[in-house]
């Protein structure tokens, strides 16, 4: 039986999906108040597990009969007020699930990072064997991953079969109200700015591939870049517009207008409950232009990204079934 934590977010879902459709038997930990609609016909296929990573007796139970653990589960947020639960989930919580896998013995244990943990500071292209130097530039979700990858490596070091991959900004149907499925929402509204930035960037259904192939191959002890590549956020935003037939982004923001920007979305979230897309955090990540080497995944995997005209017709296809049905005549699946 394989567990996976984070089952209704972007990565979990896409990952439980594929090990279903594989036949394989899958236990999944989420709180009560957690949305399964999105999983479909699959979400009634899972072992649920009620209850959270604080939760010790939850863990126990869950781990039973368990002999893979992927640990997808992760806040991801660049919201000041958020810093506290950002570590505390991401860091705490890794560590809560790793000290019961090292206490049940004989799990392999995958960890889902981010590109965001390989280094601090800039670089032209980043590797995987590339060290962590502290930046003013990290934010704060990058320094809780990188210390969530220490427990991961030190429980590594214990004994406990265990592999990280480091995916770069995924791409997919998600909760356009999270993470990085904003970004669709944002064109979806038709607003006006856009960064001269570059991101990295990757297909979900990619990252779930990924994970499955560490655990086939056994190839653990080791981290892999999951990237397909790099484009513009104009490029991006674009290619997003076009399959919805929606107006792009088409003001330049510059750094003061960024800062305009970023003090009206602070204005915006006082009246409602969304995660802020717009932080001087996120802000100063558009800045960077390094690149996230895959090459160790290819050769390693043996792995084949999707270009990112695919990823984005399948994404906003999916993304307009939930929103209008009949706008769509096929929907393509995992």
């Amino acid at each position: 039986m394989i567990f996976v934590t984070g089952a209704t977010g972007l990565v979990g879902s896409a990952m439980c999906q594929l090990l279903i459709s594989k036949g394989l038997t899958v236990r999944a930990l989420r709180r009560v108040s957690s949305d399964i609609s999105h999983l479909g016909d699959y979400a009634h296929q899972i072992d649920w597990v009620l209850g959270d990573l604080d939760n010790f007796q939850e863990l126990v139970e869950a781990l039973d009969q368990v002999h893979t653990v992927i640990h997808c589960a992760a806040l991801v947020s660049f919201s000041k007020k958020r810093r506290r639960e950002l570590f505390q989930t991401n860091v705490e919580g890794t560590k809560n699930l790793l000290h019961f896998c090292a206490k049940k013995g004989d799990i392999n244990f995958v960890y889902v990072s981010s590109v965001a943990a390989i280094t601090g500071k800039k670089s032209p292209i980043m590797h995987e064997d590339m060290l962590w130097e502290a930046s003013q530039a990290a934010s704060s979700y990058a320094k809780s991953k990188f210390l969530a990858e220490l427990e991961v490596w030190r429980a590594g070091a214990e004994g406990l079969n265990v592999a990280i991959v480091n995916p770069s900004v995924i791409l997919g149907p998600g909760n356009w109200n999270r993470s990085s499925t904003q970004l669709f929402k944002y064109v979806w509204e038709q607003r006006s700015f856009y960064v001269d930035g570059k991101v990295n960037f990757v297909d979900v259904r990619t990252v779930a591939h990924a994970i499955w192939e560490i655990i086939d191959q056994k190839k653990f002890g080791r981290r892999y870049i999951i990237n397909a590549g790099q484009t513009t956020y104009l490029n991006l935003f674009q290619q997003m517009a076009k399959q919805w037939d929606k107006k792009p982004p088409y003001r330049r923001a510059g750094n003061r207008i960024a800062y305009f920007v970023y003090l009206f979305d602070q204005l915006r979230l006082l009246f409602t409950k969304a995660e802020p897309l717009i932080t001087k955090e996120t802000i100063t990540i558009t800045k960077s232009d390094g690149y996230y080497d895959p090459k160790r995944s290819i050769d390693e995997l043996g792995l084949s990204y999707y270009s990112l005209e695919d990823t984005v017709r399948w994404a906003c296809q999916q993304l307009l079934i939930k929103h209008d049905p009949s706008k769509v005549d096929v929907a393509h699946d995992m």
